[in-house]
């Protein structure tokens, strides 16, 4: 097992290990281990290629289900002249 020492890690980092590690009841290394992990695994997909981003993955569902469509207006015509309740 490997050994990996990091100095200077933010305050704020910390606290939020810390947080994290209290509320799992995990150690904070465990989170911290856990936290690495799971970047890593998300930053590689299983081809071993780089993690879409959310443009690409809206632009492959877009290709996959025909390009996508208007959402359709909602018809306010009768809301048009009702008061507004700022429940005052």
């Amino acid at each position: 097992m490997t050994t990996l020492t990091i100095p200077d890690i933010d305050p704020q980092t910390e606290r939020w290990l810390r947080a994290r590690s209290i509320r799992t009841g995990r150690s904070i290394e465990e989170e911290a281990r856990r936290a690495l992990a799971d970047q890593v695994v998300n930053e590689v997909s299983v081809e071993g290629s780089s993690r879409e981003s959310a443009l690409e993955f809206i632009q492959r569902l877009k290709a996959k289900h025909g390009g996508g469509g208007d959402i359709p207006i909602f018809d306010r015509t009768e809301w048009k002249d009702r008061p507004v309740d700022f429940g005052e």
